[in-house]
């Protein structure tokens, strides 16, 4: 997956309610048949020094689509699909529309800029990004950690995610029915939106050139029943 960590908390903190999480029915797609844009001449002119680890790992080596199952306490498995398409470059900087489908389309889309800091995602459809957020360092060694903090301003209110990641280390992981080789990095921090806020912890399982193929997060809402939210590649 072309993971946001950072939106994830959108998933929580509005997408996960009693009922499965689908876009609004007057959003659904028509019958209109879209080719997903596929990136042209232009993508090579990102230079070498922006094909950094955090690139590889984000998988924004790889442009294109992939599906995907998820999975969320108390309701039935859904599934939906990320599109990510090079955009252009920008003041030393390379850009990328990322979209979802599916069970993941109140997530809406986001635009990420990679330079050699890293990946960071510097704008979202579903509202306004009050600040860049860090998604991936440049480099991801076993023992990196790196702080990030995004607020998204809705129309509904604030949602905010803020935690410190953490690579850990490689470990195999099977999805699809297909074994890989994962970086393995974790995560620990809080969500908060008008509904409240909770504590957030998840893993994420990132593959070269295809990006995060597992992620799992859970929230603890005082009062709630914790609430966890899967992620796997088909």
């Amino acid at each position: 997956m072309r993971s946001i960590a950072a939106l994830f908390a959108v998933v929580f903190l509005i997408g996960c309610q009693s009922a499965p999480m689908t876009a609004p029915e007057a959003e659904k797609p028509t019958e209109t048949v879209v080719t997903p844009e596929v990136p042209g001449e232009d993508a090579k002119s990102i230079p070498d020094a922006l094909k950094h680890e955090g690139y590889a790992y984000a998988g924004l080596s790889n442009p294109g689509k992939q599906d995907y199952v998820v999975k969320i306490t108390g309701q039935p498995d859904a599934e939906s699909a990320s599109t990510v398409t090079f955009k252009e470059m920008k003041e030393g900087g390379a850009l990328f529309d990322r979209s979802r489908d599916g069970a993941l389309a109140p997530v809406g889309s986001d635009v990420v800029r990679v330079d050699e800091k890293g990946v960071t995602v510097v704008s979202v459809s579903i509202g306004t990004l009050l600040a860049p957020a860090l998604e991936l360092p440049a480099k991801m060694e076993v023992g990196v950690t790196w702080k990030s903090d995004s607020t998204i301003k809705t129309a509904d209110g604030n949602i905010s995610s803020t935690g410190t990641y953490k690579v850990v280390g490689d470990e195999k992981v099977k999805v699809g029915g297909t074994e890989m080789l994962a970086r393995k990095v974790t995560f620990t921090g809080k969500n908060s939106s008008v509904k409240g806020q909770g504590a957030v912890s998840g893993t994420y399982w990132f593959v070269k050139d295809k990006g995060a193929v597992k992620t799992e997060m859970t929230q603890t809402v005082p009062g709630q029943a914790a609430q966890t939210f899967v992620l796997e590649l088909k």
